[in-house]
């Protein structure tokens, strides 16, 4: 007998197959990737396994080739990036806003969707298309703080010159259909910055990749792990100082991610006389970076600004004990105390005490890893993000 795939039995149990395209700038494979590229191919793969046909729409320069693993279960579609390497900074991917409104166009054209979401700045021309077809436009924006200028509507010349992804995320969701930010945070920053229509804006969570529910913490684990982009807004110096200031009794600490800030980092480490506890690892895929984290007695994630916080929540989801910040969204994923360590952002003294904390008392860290990872089991998982935008891209 033929094997049944999930649009099959959907179909059956009498639920609608919807055809979905998703954009994000960058992609999972790329040189750069942050939490904005892993959200948009773990949502799209759960939405795939949920049974509806999933597109999506990713960027690339015109000298990048790499291959799409052959595990991925929706179709990848590119259009082109305006650079010779993919970089945070890039200067002109404000213009792939282009190339992705050509290729979403070309979908529309050749087989229609329901809904189509966008991921950031590259939406910013695809409320155009709402004149010449039907279908919900999402737009979930991802970044974690926006420019002063932008949230008191002051200096807006200015953003459009130096930051103009800002103005160009703006125009995306004010056309969209439903705004659906990461956070409350997140949501409160957007409302300041854009002024959706607050019965547009619905907050939904990211969720976690299954690699890290699926694997369970080793107690007691050793030392400190740090994973992320190897930028100012994750805090790995903040986290650096607090070593530093600990001093022989610091545990020893991976950091693991790539980004602008390797090389300072590394000498930051050395001047801080610490650079024998400090090991340094490229980026790890999910399965390898879950193992790293069963093995850690504590991660570290001191960031300065959060949307929402994927890497804290991946770590909760292992049930490794975790320590983060005040900062953005933290707060809405870990609770201080239950299950969770915060302190304030930049303030490596709090940091290194809360590192001394939980160091010294194995019962509550163990306490705090259980409890975190119950909380991301009953929240954050992808299939249940997965149906909560099902019920946006309807209209419910």
């Amino acid at each position: 007998m033929e094997a049944r795939g999930a649009e099959d039995i959907r179909r059956d149990e009498g639920l609608a197959v919807m055809r979905i395209v998703l954009t994000a700038n960058y992609s999972p494979w790329s040189r750069y990737v942050g939490g904005g590229q892993r959200s948009t191919h773990s949502l799209a793969t759960a939405l795939a396994r949920r049974g509806h046909r999933v597109s999506v729409v990713y960027t690339r320069t015109p000298l990048e080739r790499f291959p799409v693993p052959h595990s991925v279960e929706y179709r990848v579609r590119w259009a082109g990036f305006f650079g010779l390497r993919s970089r945070m900074e890039a200067p002109l991917r404000g213009l792939n806003v282009i190339t992705v409104r050509s290729v979403v166009g070309r979908i529309l054209e050749e087989e229609g969707a329901d809904a189509v979401h966008g991921n950031g700045e590259e939406a910013a021309l695809l409320p155009s298309l709402k004149r010449t077809h039907r279908f919900r436009l999402v737009i979930t924006p991802r970044y974690p703080r926006y420019p002063e200028a932008l949230l008191g509507h002051r200096g807006m010349l200015g953003v459009a010159v130096r930051e103009p992804r800002y103005l160009l995320l703006g125009a995306a969701v004010r056309g969209a259909d439903a705004c659906c930010p990461t956070s409350r945070s997140a949501a409160g920053m957007v409302q300041a910055a854009y002024g959706p229509d607050p019965s547009r804006v619905r907050v939904i969570p990211n969720g976690v990749h299954e690699a890290y529910i699926a694997r369970g913490h080793e107690w007691p684990g050793d030392g400190i792990l740090f994973f992320g982009r190897l930028h100012e807004s994750k805090g790995a110096d903040t986290l650096l100082d607090a070593l530093g200031i600990l001093g022989a009794g610091a545990p020893t600490c991976t950091i693991v991610g790539r980004g602008e800030m390797e090389a300072s980092l590394r000498r930051r480490a050395a001047g801080l006389g610490i650079a024998d506890r400090v090991r340094f690892l490229p980026w790890k895929e999910p399965e390898a970076l879950a193992d790293l984290l069963a093995r850690s007695a504590l991660a570290v994630l001191p960031s300065r600004s959060e949307s929402f916080g994927n890497t804290v929540a991946e770590a909760m989801a292992v049930g490794v004990p975790v320590i983060s910040t005040t900062a953005g969204s933290v707060p809405e994923v870990v609770e201080h105390g239950r299950s969770g360590w915060l302190v304030p952002p930049g303030s490596a003294r709090e940091l290194a005490g809360a590192i001394r904390t939980l160091s010294s008392s194995p019962d509550l860290a163990r306490s705090l890893g259980e409890a975190g990872r119950r909380r991301v089991l009953e929240r954050f998982t992808w299939d249940a993000v997965a149906s909560a935008f099902e019920e946006v891209y309807r209209g419910s």
